[in-house]
């Protein structure tokens, strides 16, 4: 799967960030299992993380390998948002 499925928020809670970060482990399926999707790949985004990308002007390929990079993390829930996302979002050389 090549895309990405982003919710974004004004405010992330602890909660629903562990929900989208455990979604690389769902299977989702419709027409009675009849079609299965594994490891969906739905990530949060708080909007200060989308005004970060607007005025740093990251382009589709960094975005991109940033969100793959925080979605094959093994970082645990806790940390997770903060230094695979955020905290990724604001180095400099983006």
């Amino acid at each position: 799967m090549n895309a990405y499925c982003v919710f974004v928020s004004m405010f992330l809670l602890r909660n629903v960030i562990s929900d989208f970060h455990n979604h690389r482990t769902y299977q989702y399926s419709r027409d009675h299992y009849e079609n299965v999707v594994v490891r969906l790949k739905t990530l949060p985004l708080a909007t200060s993380e989308i005004q970060t990308i607007l005025e740093c002007g990251i382009g589709y390929g960094k975005l991109y390998s940033l969100l793959e990079s925080a979605y094959r993390s093994s970082e645990p829930v806790p940390t997770w948002y903060e230094r695979e996302v955020a905290g990724k979002l604001l180095v400099t050389d983006l």
